[in-house]
């Protein structure tokens, strides 16, 4: 085998892995912001301000 059909083979996979390790982080922080988002509605809510609410509706979606 030549070099560059080794290297090829020793990186196969790794984009998998690595697009996985980003959903899971991106999941995970999907879920921590909607956690803090829930916390955060009765404090828009006394703020009263549209822009802010709005953002969290954007969030939510």
């Amino acid at each position: 085998m030549r070099k560059e059909e080794t290297s090829k083979q020793n990186n196969k996979g790794k984009g998998k892995q690595y697009v996985q390790a980003g959903t899971l982080t991106s999941m995970a922080y999907k879920r921590v912001s909607s956690l803090r988002s829930k916390e955060n509605v009765q404090s828009i809510l006394s703020q009263n301000s549209s822009t802010l609410v709005a953002q969290t509706l954007q969030e939510e979606l």
